[in-house]
């Protein structure tokens, strides 16, 4: 599959692009790509265009209880990026999240997101509303507008971007879709670090509050173990993300 080194353009330069593209997952894998990103989980790009403002691919993506194909485009103009991926299920699978994801380069300064400053490392910092503000520096700021279309009304997906820094000093900024719990949910206990996941029934929409509070924190006790939701994401369901990122 070819790498990074494929995206690595000069169009993205001007926007501080390091890695752009797609990750997905069910908490019993992920992958991403193209960045060559994954773990339990098999992708195969099997198309790639590129010309000086547009970037295309479609992949496939298996891993155990998930099987999707993905098409995905890029395109930026002088004072505009927008990106859109859509993600169809092949098989009846289950989808814990799907990612537009970004990495950018920063200058000096602390960056920050929707007024909140990006200072410890690895920290998330989560928006519910459409569009949101990411300034890089002080003279690099962007509006980010955001947009999820489930196009068979059947998931329990939320559309929630966030933004980190990175310990190398990059920032990640995802559009983000998540499944926090509902009618068409199933609870997942995570053991982490062997990616072992035990089904332990539906999961409600009231779960949702407290799922998102620890995806990124250990608990006191247990350590090792986390809550997840996944959707059901039946075979012909269609998946669709978008954001378009505005310089200021």
């Amino acid at each position: 599959m070819p790498g990074l080194r494929s995206v690595n353009c000069s169009m993205l330069d001007k926007w501080r692009v390091k890695t752009c593209g797609v990750e997905l997952g069910n908490w019993y894998g992920f992958a991403g790509i193209p960045m060559e990103t994954g773990l339990a989980s098999f992708a195969e790009l099997s198309r790639m265009e590129r010309t000086e403002t547009d970037l295309r691919f479609e992949a496939h993506v298996r891993m155990y209880r998930l099987d999707v194909s993905i098409a995905y485009s890029l395109r930026v103009d002088h004072a505009a990026m927008s990106a859109e991926v859509l993600i169809e299920s092949l098989a009846d699978s289950v989808l814990g999240d799907a990612v537009l994801h970004l990495t950018f380069s920063t200058a000096n300064g602390a960056p920050r997101f929707n007024g909140m400053n990006l200072e410890e490392p690895d920290r998330y910092c989560y928006s519910l509303e459409r569009d949101s503000r990411l300034e890089l520096s002080g003279d690099f700021q962007m509006i980010i507008e955001t947009e999820m279309d489930d196009l068979t009304g059947r998931m329990d997906l939320e559309l929630i971007p966030y933004a980190a820094r990175l310990r190398d000093g990059r920032v990640r900024y995802h559009t983000r879709a998540l499944c926090r719990g509902g009618d068409a949910s199933s609870l997942l206990l995570r053991t982490r670090g062997a990616l072992s996941c035990m089904q332990l029934g539906r999961c409600p929409a009231s779960m949702h509050r407290w799922l998102y509070r620890i995806e990124r924190s250990a608990p006191r006790l247990f350590r090792n173990t986390q809550l997840c939701a996944v959707t059901a994401f039946p075979k012909g369901s269609r998946l669709r993300l978008r954001h378009r990122l505005e310089m200021m």
